[in-house]
């Protein structure tokens, strides 16, 4: 059947939706293929940052062009890279500082090269399986926001301490 309202002349067969009434075509629902790829959630970090995932290397920057910056100058945004490993003086597995970097790409090329080495070395039976790198962005003023909250945790822990001290004693 070919003609007006035909299931041809809509597109059917052609990766288009088929024919719908008049009050389906007008709802808000979209046909699979123009739908959005769902969010994923990417999984968050005991500090609370958004962990970074990892990219390809681009051609256009060498891997040279890496520059690292002091990681304690609470001054300038900052980009740092810890290691998942075991840390034998606690001995337990921990989040260890490896570096700091300027630029979030920087950093990101610095973890690319270190788990390329360390899948080498997993392969090899040198490290542990559960070994990995994650990069975290701590803005100019982290330091200071973080030693802030931590005074602010403990006078309301010794707050605390005190209303329950003299409740006890009276």
């Amino acid at each position: 059947m070919r003609g007006p309202g035909s299931p041809t002349e809509l597109g059917a067969g052609v990766g288009n939706p088929p024919a719908l009434s008049p009050a389906r075509r007008t709802s808000r629902r979209r046909w699979p293929s123009e739908r959005r790829p769902a969010r994923t959630s990417r999984p968050r970090s005991h500090s609370g940052h958004r962990r970074l995932d990892l990219i390809e290397q681009r051609d256009d920057v060498p891997s040279n062009a890496v520059e690292r910056v002091d990681p304690a100058d609470d001054t300038i945004d900052r980009w740092i890279v810890f290691h998942y490993r075991y840390d034998p003086d606690r001995r337990e597995r921990r989040w260890m500082f490896d570096a700091a970097f300027s630029e979030e790409f920087e950093m990101r090329l610095y973890i690319l090269e270190e788990a390329e080495d360390l899948a080498a070395r997993q392969a090899a039976g040198e490290a542990d399986e559960k070994e990995t790198y994650k990069g975290e962005c701590w803005q100019a003023g982290h330091d200071a926001r973080v030693a802030l909250r931590k005074q602010r945790e403990l006078a309301r822990r010794q707050r605390q301490e005190r209303e329950s001290g003299g409740d006890a004693q009276g």
